[in-house]
């Protein structure tokens, strides 16, 4: 769920917050990433500790254009 949500955020030029909204109120957002439609989004937080996790590097490779 965190890499789709990161591939909405990538090509939206979202922020953190914004994706957390369009998680929460877009069905379509909401469907690709994979929630249903009664379940809440997750916190921005979670994004920032997506990207720590995945680490600069491998971040830069999957989304960064050569």
């Amino acid at each position: 769920m965190m890499f789709r949500s990161a591939i909405v955020q990538y090509l939206n030029d979202y922020s953190d917050r914004q994706i957390e909204q369009s998680a929460r109120y877009d069905i379509i957002i909401k469907w690709f990433i994979g929630f249903s439609i009664e379940d809440n989004s997750y916190d921005h937080s979670a994004l920032g500790d997506f990207r720590d996790r995945l680490g600069e590097e491998r971040w830069k490779e999957l989304f960064l254009p050569y």
